[in-house]
């Protein structure tokens, strides 16, 4: 087996079905609306317009929008959960339009309020998933100088960096364990994500600055888990994947789950190891 060669046709397999199915639901849309999407969201693709203009199509073309999603069947709860999950990044990254997100899933009942406690602790009300809690990483973190200043040393980095984090936190916490899964992203898009769970199954996400139950976080990602280790588990599995890793620069914990991942998906090579 080659993971290198492996992780690249599992990641177009990916976004090849990304791309249908955005590009489907935005070519319906387009066709029902007086608007061209792609001139208005300054894109050239479809994810590209999916992604600025979502919560705008929610805002202003809220029954074209759903008529698409069933056009081409994606789950409305799945649906609503992403653009939640899209909330919760705005007000976690500090973005500036995490506001007006806000308003657009309060006013189509996506979300009833938002709460904010003490701590930069959140609670997030829902008639379809219930309450949803949330608090920032950095502030659950205040007191590890440490690793806030390993996540500002990142930079930029850490948005894209889960993989690199994930395996820096559970070198320094024991009790951690590594998660790496595959995630859901836009319409039925997928994509390889680490996260770390904490001895109180809370997930910790440093590269959406959140710290979130793990039942919730799962619910809203849509997490297929293929590997969990602390790092003494990781030190005494890795040279079992260390050897099929034709490119050496693959990152550990992702060399991890796609070993184990391929070897789930082929049953010869499992009874031959």
């Amino acid at each position: 087996m080659k993971l290198s060669e492996y992780c690249d046709r599992k990641t177009n397999s990916f976004l090849n079905v990304e791309y249908d199915k955005v590009s489907k639901f935005i070519e319906y849309i387009n066709s029902k609306i007086d608007d061209d999407l792609y001139e208005i969201a300054k894109a050239k693709d479809s994810v590209g317009v999916y992604k600025k203009l979502v919560v705008w199509l929610l805002k202003c073309y809220s029954k074209e929008l759903f008529d698409g999603l069933k056009y081409v069947e994606v789950d409305i709860d799945l649906f609503k959960k992403r653009l939640i999950n899209s909330f919760i990044l705005s007000v976690t990254r500090n973005k500036t339009n995490s506001g007006l997100i806000y308003d657009v899933l309060k006013a189509n009942g996506i979300i009833e309020k938002m709460l904010v406690y003490e701590d930069n602790y959140y609670e997030i009300f829902t008639k379809d998933f219930g309450v949803i809690q949330f608090v920032l990483a950095d502030e659950a973190f205040k007191n590890d100088k440490e690793t806030l200043e390993y996540m500002k040393n990142m930079g930029d980095r850490v948005l894209s960096g889960c993989h690199d984090v994930s395996f820096y936190l559970i070198k320094e916490y024991e009790e951690f364990k590594a998660v790496t899964a595959i995630c859901m992203r836009n319409l039925y898009g997928k994509y390889y994500h680490s996260f770390v769970l904490d001895d109180n199954d809370n997930v910790i996400d440093f590269t959406s600055n959140l710290v979130m139950p793990k039942e919730q976080y799962y619910s809203l990602n849509n997490v297929e888990e293929i590997n969990c280790i602390s790092h003494k588990e990781y030190l005494e599995e890795k040279d079992k994947s260390i050897k099929f890793d034709e490119s050496k620069t693959l990152f550990p914990l992702l060399r991890n789950a796609l070993y184990k991942q391929y070897l789930l998906e082929n049953d010869s090579n499992v009874k031959k190891m």
